[in-house]
């Protein structure tokens, strides 16, 4: 069977160049596994000052149901005096939820390009890996900007590949003595337990509840493709930071939304992209947090324009959506390791 029509838009070559006030953005092909395609996104879509330079690309999350309009983009922006080398573009034409009748289903893999020339560098067919690895390393980031110093009990809401792997990256930057985990289903939150025990080398229990498992938390992560919320305001306690990176989709939802409006300080990775897809979504909608309300991104904490965690009694909350740039970033690593260790399949043409 040929390929359906209706995603030749994936396989259209990537336009790159320099910004100007005519051009500042190109509608590429570009799909970044979970998220939701907002029809009036592109009317969102913040402006560029263009003074000339290249651009480097951040994406806005889209998902291809089976009965949306497939129109994927990516938003350029300005960094000025500023190499930015390589952009990764995602091809996940479809996943399990909207794969289409006569179609196979397509992993996740990644086409890094030259950001200046617009030339492929390298594919990388990792099927979803480097994605799930930059996904936790954001979890490990947040937790380190914004948990306590002495932070050292986790609690994980799932038990699949992200609770996984955020409780490994959170044990890079926290020095953890004990993991408890809850899953709707027992035997998985089980086997869970006994994998990540064995793996960390630190006691990893099950929890017969959220509440029970956020109580005796210093950090709390959801991991779920959850469409109701699991945390509630009720599960806040002094000190706690939760990490929800789970809702990267309209309809998902993890945290009720009073939690946004009862925490300290809520932060999160893109506001633009949250407002649409994540939790704050949620809490506008719900009316628990008005658009005026200053939400600072992660990014800014880091670079120190706004302020974190005042004190040890906080409680913060990060909404992370995952970030197009941070493909990029793990697709150059990955290109410039494999380059290094003369990996991989060189093709000329």
């Amino acid at each position: 069977m040929g390929r359906d029509p209706r995603y030749d838009i994936l396989f259209e070559p990537v336009k790159i160049g320099p910004v100007t006030a005519r051009n500042r953005f190109y509608q590429v092909p570009h799909c970044n596994g979970m998220g939701y395609r907002d029809p009036t996104a592109l009317a969102r879509m913040r402006g560029v000052k263009a003074e000339g330079g290249w651009a480097v690309v951040c994406t806005e999350q889209v998902e291809f149901h089976h009965t949306s309009e497939i129109t994927p983009f990516i938003e350029l922006r300005m960094f000025d005096d500023q190499d930015i080398p390589m952009l990764a573009r995602m091809t996940d034409a479809v996943h399990e939820h909207g794969s289409l009748a006569g179609i196979e289903l397509c992993y996740n893999g990644m086409v890094l390009f030259n950001a200046k020339t617009g030339q492929v560098e390298a594919l990388l067919l990792d099927n979803g890996y480097l994605t799930d690895l930059r996904t936790a390393a954001a979890g490990a980031v947040a937790a380190k900007w914004l948990a306590r110093e002495d932070a050292r009990r986790v609690g994980v809401v799932g038990a699949g590949v992200q609770a996984r792997l955020q409780v490994k990256a959170l044990a890079l930057v926290r020095d953890l003595a004990e993991v408890r985990v809850w899953a709707r289903d027992a035997e998985k939150a089980a086997n869970y337990a006994a994998e990540m025990t064995e793996d960390l080398q630190i006691p990893v229990s099950v929890s017969a509840s959220i509440e029970a498992a956020a109580a005796e938390s210093d950090i709390l992560v959801t991991t779920t493709p959850s469409k109701s919320p699991l945390v509630f305001a009720s599960a806040l306690h002094s000190g706690l930071h939760i990490t929800a990176m789970g809702s990267d989709a309209e309809y998902k939802n993890e945290l009720d939304p009073p939690v946004l409006a009862d925490c300290d300080l809520y932060a999160c990775d893109r506001r633009s992209q949250c407002e649409i897809l994540g939790e704050l979504h949620h809490a506008l909608a719900a009316g628990a947090v008005s658009a005026e309300t200053v939400v600072p991104e992660l990014g800014e904490i880091i670079a120190g324009r706004v302020p974190g965690r005042s004190g040890p009694d906080d409680v913060t909350v990060c909404d992370l959506t995952g970030a197009g740039v941070q493909d990029t970033a793990i697709a150059t690593l990955a290109f410039q390791r494999s380059q290094d260790k003369g990996a991989g399949t060189v093709f000329t043409s």
